[in-house]
């Protein structure tokens, strides 16, 4: 009896290519661990984190063509003023939720290094390398990828498996909760709105946030606390934007619940990301042993 091919899942795919992605990710760590602050440490930054993202989403795409598949792309069920109100309240939303978690823990604080003798070339060099370049990366692999080809079994298991996996690539215990929930929020304004732009623009807007806090503390450190203060009522008006959305957002969430057309979720499970899973979760207990 002739053996049946077998045809690898989504998340075969996918699970290869997170397992290429850690590796890179600690490489990148050890050898940016001694750079300094100066203009060619941070060319040279910028540099080695461009193929840290740029390799698994290139694998994810070389796969699928390889197979003969494509990405699902995500219908824009919203207007732009619907749109533009979610998105300042995802900001805001997320915002919040990190400057009370880093109120119980100051480790998750995000730290870029800012100096007062910082150039103003360098100051603006450091937040292209710390702020904007991760997050357009990040969002290009954990939303634009994982997140799209999830969505072949559930809406809600795509952004719950794209948030988990986005958390656990942060090496970090104690930052893995706020990752989690900071992620599945920006997964569902993705989803929702189906522009990958916005997603981009929250994490952007929140990695500013944190980086401009960071000048503060560093150049006028006596009006921090009043910089964290305003930014928390701000944050807290935005959030309100959204509140009015937030029904038919988690209708969209579910609405593929009675789908017959969406894999199973037991389909999901393979070697691959079974490995990517169990790898993730030992550097992490191992980072935080550490």
């Amino acid at each position: 009896m002739r053996k049946r091919k077998y045809e690898p899942r989504i998340s075969d795919v996918l699970g290869v290519a997170l397992c290429l992605l850690m590796p890179l990710q600690l490489g990148f760590a050890a050898l940016t661990a001694r750079l300094d602050l100066s203009v060619l440490s941070l060319f040279v930054r910028f540099l080695l984190q461009l193929p840290v993202y740029l390799i698994p989403v290139f694998f994810v795409f070389f796969a699928y063509k390889r197979l003969g598949r494509t990405l699902a792309v995500l219908p824009r069920t919203l207007d732009y003023n619907r749109t533009a109100m979610l998105t300042v309240s995802t900001f805001g939303a997320v915002v919040i939720l990190q400057v009370l978690y880093a109120a119980v823990f100051p480790s998750t604080v995000p730290i870029s290094g800012v100096a007062r003798d910082t150039s103003v070339f360098a100051f603006l060099l450091l937040s292209l390398t710390s702020v904007v370049l991760p997050c357009v990366l990040e969002e290009m692999l954990f939303r634009g990828v994982v997140l799209r080809a999830l969505t072949a079994y559930r809406a809600l298991l795509a952004i719950l498996i794209s948030s988990l996996v986005n958390a656990l690539t942060c090496f970090s215990l104690e930052a893995f909760p706020i990752r989690f929930v900071c992620s599945f929020l920006i997964g569902s304004l993705y989803y929702a709105t189906g522009s990958l732009a916005v997603s981009v623009s929250v994490r952007v807007l929140a990695g500013s946030a944190w980086f401009l806090a960071e000048a503060v503390s560093v150049y006028a450190v006596s009006r921090y606390d009043l910089f964290v203060r305003v930014l928390v009522a701000a944050c807290a008006l935005l959030l309100a934007f959204g509140l009015p959305f937030l029904k038919a957002t988690v209708r969209a969430l579910l609405a593929d619940e009675n789908d017959a057309g969406v894999l199973p979720s037991s389909h999901f499970w393979g070697i691959p990301i079974s490995v990517f899973l169990i790898l993730a979760v030992g550097v992490q207990i191992v980072f935080g042993a550490w």
